[in-house]
């Protein structure tokens, strides 16, 4: 498994993942948004479709 061939593979996967961590890392993050939204709020306008009649639990 040590093998110099594997090394170097193993040496080039690592140098490609910091780079790309590094491309993440210096990447500006986004603004954040002007109305940041209420999760009790947004759960609470979500509509939830009720059965009609003859639907839903059957005694």
């Amino acid at each position: 498994m040590r093998t110099p061939g594997n090394l170097e593979r193993l040496a080039a996967i690592t140098r490609a993942a910091d780079a790309r961590r590094r491309a993440l890392e210096d990447r500006e993050l986004p603004a954040p948004a002007a109305d940041p939204v209420d999760p009790r709020r947004q759960e609470q306008e979500q509509q939830h479709p009720q059965p009609g009649p003859g639907q839903g639990i059957q005694p």
